[in-house]
């Protein structure tokens, strides 16, 4: 810090606050943190394993991740709102992002069968 003639100061802080000396206790330390890391961790997987399943399994799948992370619901303990404010993470930018990454997916998706049906038509041709 400097003063009005640009000179050194020296700053010695009054005190220091247990919060900015230890880390936060994790919450993926506790039972429930854990149970809500798995929940969390296996919606994402089934959402982005299964973003393009044509099967009815996969498709389910999906649908119900899909469901899971769409509710807005905060009154359940394992909801997608509730996770993530246990998790400490913006429900609405892990929305954002998942959009994102679905709908480049579903771009790709659809270029690949355009590409392969043309393909398939050249040889059947």
């Amino acid at each position: 810090m400097l003063d009005r003639d640009n000179h050194a100061l020296d700053v010695v802080p009054v005190a220091v606050l247990p919060g900015q000396f230890f880390p936060r206790p994790s919450v993926l330390g506790r039972p429930e943190g854990r149970l809500v890391s798995a929940i969390f961790s296996r919606a994402l997987l089934d959402y982005c394993t299964y973003v393009g399943a044509t099967d009815r399994c996969g498709r389910r799948h999906f649908e119900d991740a899909e469901s899971w992370i769409e509710t807005r619901d905060e009154s359940w303990p394992f909801s997608f709102e509730s996770s993530c404010a246990l998790l400490d993470l913006d429900s609405e930018a892990v929305r954002a992002e998942l959009h994102g990454w679905r709908d480049a997916q579903v771009r790709r998706f659809r270029r690949h069968r355009t590409v392969d049906a043309a393909a398939l038509a050249l040889h059947v041709a």
